[in-house]
């Protein structure tokens, strides 16, 4: 049976992980959580996911972090790294390693619409 798209959610905020799966529900999206970067990094490590939404506030070494590592390996440079953060947050120079910024909160719709984007769905 196919899982659909692997997106792995890392943040720290229980609240927002849950509010992702639940928008995500369904046959299109398997949603993974993980709470700090470096439980991110293991779920990375056991399965790539096809998309990371990574809450810029990340406990650990950062959401940031975590793409700039993505980016420097063979098997995961092609994760679509989607940050989730406050409106008007700046990424200054690292914005280079992700492929897009969602501001919280979000609509759900507004989620769909931008991983439709990035899956070039």
């Amino acid at each position: 049976m196919d899982r659909g798209v692997e997106v792995l959610v890392a943040s720290w905020d229980e609240g927002l992980r849950g509010r992702v799966a639940l928008a995500l529900d369904g046959d299109r999206f398997t949603v993974v959580e993980a709470a700090t970067t470096d439980e991110a990094v293991q779920r990375v490590a056991e399965r790539p996911p096809a998309v990371l939404l990574a809450d810029l506030r990340l406990d650990g070494r950062g959401a940031l972090a975590l793409a700039r590592a993505l980016r420097r390996q063979a098997d995961t440079a092609g994760v679509r790294v989607l940050v989730l953060a406050e409106p008007g947050a700046e990424l200054g120079e690292d914005a280079e390693v992700v492929d897009g910024v969602l501001a919280t909160p979000f609509t759900s719709l507004a989620l769909l619409r931008r991983l439709e984007s990035l899956l070039g769905a």
